[in-house]
């Protein structure tokens, strides 16, 4: 592929291959089967967006406090949005219709649809404030009183981990951003990293950082507070409500945990096959394979930000509250004193 146009024209690009060679569609399935799979991503995209939605309307309401926890819980809701708003180009747009903008427009175009680089931002946002939501609850349960736990309690100190954990997203991202490249001849946008870059060593970080270390953490945390709620001989003086509060917190985590990791294993075994070893063949058929694979393993891992909200609606009686589910108790909440935890 030759570049022969001037600094000043339009891109012509003269190819070995012709047009009439390339697949009808991206990802390699035939239109039939591209269309009902297309279909079922708008689906799951919109009720993800409408259960985030709402789950949001919830926390403007006036019987939910933005305490700590609630922060934390706010950025997870905003990060789950981000990621199904992310995914809309994914599916909006072909490569075929970048083959009219100049060079570096393509290779952005690139990054933002096929490359999923929103997508991507919301995924590890979600992660990462997932897991810093497991440890505020970890301190909180099975250290309460050390002088740390207060910092802990603070508001501040929430949105402060929430923009980290954003932050963190972000970056674990950016070099995924840089990868895709527009091929005027094949019509597709292949990753092309940089010379020295090794991408089967970014993708082993990537899924010890994004993936690994998350979920160790996790289940770090959760079975340490487990331990600590229902097999620990209860202090004297332990507050019912408060202890029954911080259980349901814990049933909440739990259910997090079981979800992301069931919609997630797929695409991280995926992903560690197809960069690190040779199971997708080279060429166009290993392309097209990956595609494939990649269009199903990311409509699995979409369906966390649609299970979510739901947990949330289920386990949390502020946000019931809030959304007027128990609309007969609504004015006796809100003439009561509700509690600080979920």
């Amino acid at each position: 592929m030759t570049n022969s146009s001037g600094p000043a024209q339009k891109n012509v690009i003269e190819c070995t291959v012709k047009p009439s060679e390339f697949p009808t569609t991206i990802t390699g399935f035939n239109p039939a089967s591209e269309t009902a799979l297309k279909s079922i991503y708008i689906i799951i995209i919109a009720t993800a967006i409408l259960l985030n939605i709402t789950i949001l309307f919830a926390f403007t309401r006036r019987g939910i406090k933005l305490t700590a926890l609630n922060l934390l819980l706010l950025s997870l809701v905003s990060a789950d949005l981000f990621t199904a708003v992310g995914t809309c180009p994914y599916i909006a747009v072909h490569p075929r219709e970048l083959a009219e903008y100049s060079e570096r427009m393509a290779d952005f175009l690139c990054s933002i649809t096929f490359g999923q680089t929103l997508f991507w931002i919301g995924n590890s946002a979600s992660v990462f404030t997932l897991c810093i939501l497991s440890i505020n609850r970890y301190l909180l349960i099975n250290h309460p009183t050390k002088p740390l736990v207060f910092l802990v309690k603070r508001r501040r100190t929430s949105l402060a981990a929430a923009t980290v954990g954003w932050l963190l997203g972000i970056l674990l991202v950016l070099p995924n951003f840089f990868s895709r490249k527009f091929d005027h001849c094949t019509l597709t946008c292949p990753r092309e990293w940089p010379l020295r870059f090794d991408d089967s060593t970014y993708a082993i970080t990537t899924t010890i950082l994004g993936y690994g270390v998350p979920v160790t953490a996790l289940f770090y945390t959760f079975f340490a507070t487990v331990r600590t709620m229902w097999f620990k001989k209860r202090p004297p003086g332990s507050d019912t409500a408060v202890r029954n509060s911080r259980r349901r917190v814990v049933i909440l985590l739990g259910t997090f945990i079981f979800v992301f990791c069931c919609c997630w294993s797929p695409f991280v075994i995926y992903w560690i096959l197809s960069r690190t070893t040779n199971f997708f063949p080279d060429g166009r058929a290993g392309h097209y394979a990956r595609a494939k694979a990649n269009h199903v393993t990311i409509l699995i891992s979409l369906c966390n930000s649609v299970v979510n909200p739901i947990v949330y609606g289920l386990q949390s009686p502020s946000i019931k509250n809030a959304l007027c589910l128990r609309p007969l108790r609504d004015y006796h909440y809100r003439g009561s004193n509700p509690t600080n935890e979920l």
